[in-house]
């Protein structure tokens, strides 16, 4: 498993949900931004994405959210399995904390994106 934390914890709500879920994306390629078609598109695995929105903008605190990808190989975690609500498909034992917060009091947006592999 790989953990990414994103530098970015303010800004427009907009901007972190639309990250997650949007079908484009700008990445750096080669020293060139360059817009990227995510395909397939990103899935919500967890959670709504509107109120994940109408929450941080709720928020006056300096650091409104915390965002980070968790990339793991395909025989780490059963999608299938997680989709019918078996979070089992994602073992306690590779991110314990995410099982717990389940019972957190902030709503949380959880998104699959399949990829082929990073570009460089």
């Amino acid at each position: 498993m790989i953990v990414l934390w994103s530098p970015y914890t303010a800004g427009p709500a907009a901007s972190v949900v639309n990250y997650l879920l949007a079908p484009t994306v700008e990445k750096s390629v080669a020293g060139q931004c360059e817009e990227v078609v995510r395909d397939p598109t990103p899935e919500v695995l967890y959670g709504d994405p509107d109120l994940v929105h109408s929450c941080i903008e709720a928020l006056t605190t300096r650091h409104r959210y915390c965002c980070a990808t968790l990339s793991f190989a395909r025989e780490d975690v059963d999608i299938a399995e997680w989709k019918t609500g078996n979070h089992g498909g994602l073992p306690a034992s590779r991110c314990p904390d995410l099982h717990r917060a389940s019972g957190a009091s902030l709503p949380q947006l959880l998104r699959l994106e399949r990829s082929q592999g990073r570009r460089r």
